[in-house]
């Protein structure tokens, strides 16, 4: 199985959301956050009105908002409008169609805002509600149950973990004159499972794997020390994905996994035991998220390659049935989560394709293997996470 969201990232994230190194990314994520407050509110707090070309929002007698892309999409997605369609309208229209949406919802449930210092503003006073010459910028409007978690907490954990020995693979320009390009170094290269699509000494490199927008976070980091046997010449090193949006736009999420190689585009290539975890932001999640990336990871990466590779090697003997009809019967008794029977005959089909790398389907790590390369091929980010978990099921009857 491989994994494309890194290279997902790689391809689309514009110059100025790629970030060379933590560090950096972390100092971007701490002024953004030392520039943003929190404030409630209500839909009929707003009015909208036209300057020039753009849209505003009034607040209360004076006071402006300029919204972001997003934040206008959220605003009118509460009042019923469907943002694609406002924005091919006129701009006079557009105002009295928000106008009309918010006038009819002054009872509504509140809401929370997060507003961003104006970019003409003082740097060292956060100047929400400025005058109009300098409105604020409105990044968010979310529920008030919405438990914000800010990028900076994570970029602080991603701090600490590269003081742990993981790092960012190297990665080729995504496209051409990128900013930050240059030769790659030796320090650069992986030392672990060369081929033909790595990054080697001399290749051009620039900043990726590191992305944070108005949007979203995403970084992307490996650790090569105690390389894992799995009884191929390369073996196996440790990786991870975690991925956060403080304005509403996705979830937290981790997601962590063994590989084989990572090529120059952020590929993940070869992949075995696949875990995902996904939280919403409410009460009570933003410090679980902090803990899993910080601990679960931590020891993640201090775990014994001994018991990975003893794991691995008693998955591939423990045999679940002599034949798909036995194999898919097991598995139908278990009730996993997402795995119909229908699924199952799937992923026999994908293992018995991949033998000459995963071993027979007739084996729990076989098996397992084809149902997290069958997780892969599902659109739904539900149906995925509960597919890899149940492979992570399976391989549990080998322990």
């Amino acid at each position: 199985m491989n994994l494309y969201a890194a290279h997902h990232q790689w391809m689309t994230r514009p110059p100025d959301e790629r970030f060379a190194s933590v560090e950096e990314l972390h100092a971007t994520a701490e002024q953004v956050r030392a520039q943003s407050q929190e404030h409630g509110g209500t839909l009929g707090d707003f009015q909208a009105v036209a300057r020039q070309a753009e849209i505003l929002l009034r607040v209360g007698e004076a006071y402006l908002l300029r919204p972001t892309t997003w934040a206008f999409e959220q605003l009118t997605r509460r009042i019923g409008a469907p943002p694609e369609y406002l924005q091919q309208l006129p701009v006079p229209l557009v105002v009295r169609l928000l106008n009309h949406g918010l006038g009819e919802r002054r009872d509504a449930a509140a809401v929370s805002l997060l507003l961003s210092q104006p970019e003409t503003g003082d740097p060292n006073q956060l100047a929400l509600f400025d005058s109009p010459s300098a409105p604020s910028i409105l990044r968010a409007v979310t529920g008030r149950a919405y438990a914000r978690l800010w990028d900076a907490e994570i970029t602080r954990a991603l701090c600490t973990l590269e003081k742990q020995g993981w790092r960012v693979p190297p990665a080729r320009p995504a496209f051409p004159d990128q900013p930050g390009a240059r030769p790659a170094t030796e320090a650069d290269v992986l030392r672990s499972g060369q081929f033909g699509l790595s990054v080697k000494v001399g290749d051009p490199i620039a900043p990726a794997g590191l992305y944070l927008g108005d949007r979203s976070l995403f970084a992307f980091l490996i650790c090569e020390d105690r390389r894992i046997a799995d009884g191929t010449p390369e073996g196996l090193s440790r990786g991870f994905f975690v991925w956060n949006s403080e304005v509403g736009y996705s979830t937290f999420g981790l997601s962590v996994f063994l590989f084989r190689h990572v090529c120059g585009n952020h590929i993940v290539w070869d992949v075995a035991k696949h875990e995902e975890i996904r939280l919403r932001h409410v009460e009570g999640n933003a410090e679980h998220a902090v803990k899993l990336l910080t601990e679960f990871v931590a020891r993640y990466a201090d775990a014994s390659p001994r018991e990975e590779e003893r794991r691995i090697a008693a998955a591939k003997r423990h045999t679940l049935g002599r034949d798909e009809k036995d194999v898919v019967a097991k598995i139908a008794k278990m009730q996993l989560p997402a795995v119909t029977r229908a699924r199952a005959c799937e992923a026999w089909q994908i293992a018995v394709a991949h033998t000459d790398t995963d071993g027979p389907p007739t084996t729990t790590w076989g098996f397992a293997q084809g149902l997290t390369r069958l997780s892969q091929t599902i659109p739904y980010a539900n149906v995925r996470t509960a597919l890899d978990r149940s492979a992570g099921r399976i391989l549990m009857l080998a322990s």
